[in-house]
């Protein structure tokens, strides 16, 4: 995970793991408490990478949710294959 400390600026915070080829993903939950902007109680601007062959892409997350009691949470990245269909089938299959 990726979190944008300042305009241009990118921190990165921790791993995660892909649940669907969709975006839904899991980490610790300690890693996504730290991207959330508790001033605006949203998630900060963060991404969370997903690679192709020879591609990396920067895909935004949208939304968390976190079980402090296990360290663990779920979070939703956008669904880059809106915006990047040829990937789409190649991804999935993979899964």
């Amino acid at each position: 995970m990726l979190k944008e400390t300042e305009p241009g600026k990118l921190k990165v915070v921790g791993t995660g793991f892909y649940l669907t080829c969709y975006g839904l993903f899991v980490s610790a939950g300690h890693v996504l408490e730290d991207l959330v902007d508790r001033e605006n109680n949203k998630v900060a601007t963060a991404n969370i990478c997903h690679s192709e062959p020879e591609e990396v892409h920067l895909r935004q997350i949208l939304r968390i949710s976190v079980f402090n009691e296990l360290d663990i949470g779920i979070g939703q990245a956008d669904h880059y294959a809106d915006r990047f269909p040829d990937t789409r089938r190649s991804t999935c299959a993979r899964r």
